[in-house]
């Protein structure tokens, strides 16, 4: 029996992987602050809840997660754990899954890719509109609190938001700074043109669901000839291996530009 609310669990199978191929790398993220260099969708492709708050799972079905990792030491202790162990396990919980297949070439997967910081800003298409698809719910946490002291969570993905989750995340991974002034020009030049589809959803945790939005939206640049444009652009297409917004690392925020 898999719990919905299993986003934790399977953040902590995560990271047995990972300390058992490199301990000292596992106690590094887990001390580390500010956004983690990884993400993780729930499991996808289980059966229908029909109201209840778990799923029964028989054996031997095939589930399916997406992991993002924008560190390379990570992902060398990933693979090593892959390569090195025969049937590598991940206890979800009180649920066993084996690892049966690892999908991460460019179109063996509607979800899989990789690439690199220098190919995303050198090899950049440069474009007045960019419309974002979002896998999994999505939310931004709020740097102030109602009076009550309670979070304030925004469930519409605004293009400050989104490009401030992005150049945070980017900041993070590469040591580079992006200019104070990005924010403000997206905030003043970049609106929301179409939303294709949009609704809200509760995303389920152990601590209580927290609302979060689901579907496509158009972003369209009202300066397109100015400089920032590029920038704008490529951190769009980081989107894909970053996500955006609040938790991340728990099946939320997983997000790609859609080129078609």
């Amino acid at each position: 029996v898999l719990p919905l609310a299993h986003g934790d669990w399977l953040n902590a199978a995560f990271y047995a992987a990972i300390e058992a191929a490199q301990p000292e790398l596992a106690a590094q993220l887990h001390a580390s602050g500010g956004r983690k260099p990884f993400t993780l969708s729930l499991i996808q492709d289980l059966p229908q809840a029909n109201g209840r708050t778990d799923v029964r799972l028989s054996v031997g079905r095939r589930c399916w997660f997406r992991l993002t990792m924008v560190n390379s030491d990570l992902l060398d202790a990933f693979i090593q754990r892959l390569l090195t162990v025969v049937n590598v396990e991940l206890r979800v919980g009180p649920t066993r899954f084996v690892i049966e297949e690892v999908l991460g070439t460019p179109g063996s997967h509607d979800w899989a890719g990789y690439t690199t910081t220098e190919a995303l800003r050198h090899h950049v298409r440069p474009r007045e509109g960019v419309r974002i698809q979002f896998l999994s719910p999505m939310a931004f946490s709020r740097v102030h609190r109602a009076d009550n002291g309670r979070h304030i969570f925004s469930v519409i993905p605004e293009p400050k938001l989104v490009w401030s989750s992005l150049r945070s995340v980017w900041r993070q991974v590469t040591g580079e700074e992006i200019a104070d002034d990005f924010e403000p020009w997206v905030e003043r030049n970049v609106v929301i043109s179409q939303v294709h589809h949009w609704k809200t959803v509760m995303m389920p945790f152990h601590r209580g669901p927290v609302a979060g939005g689901l579907g496509d939206i158009t972003y369209l640049c009202l300066m397109p000839e100015h400089p920032w444009l590029a920038t704008w652009c490529w951190l769009a297409d980081f989107a894909f291996y970053s996500g955006v917004g609040y938790k991340t690392t728990q099946g939320m925020g997983q997000c790609r530009v859609v080129t078609k």
